[in-house]
């Protein structure tokens, strides 16, 4: 789940039944985003 991270954080958003996991993820992903990058 590399390259997903980013595509996950978009698609997060969109979706109101992901609005949940999204707060929770965004910290998570960010942050492997930021290190990957």
């Amino acid at each position: 789940m590399k390259v997903s991270g980013v595509g996950f954080q978009v698609s997060a958003q969109p979706p109101p039944k992901k609005r949940p996991i999204y707060s929770k993820d965004k910290p998570i992903v960010h942050r492997r985003a930021r290190r990957e990058r």
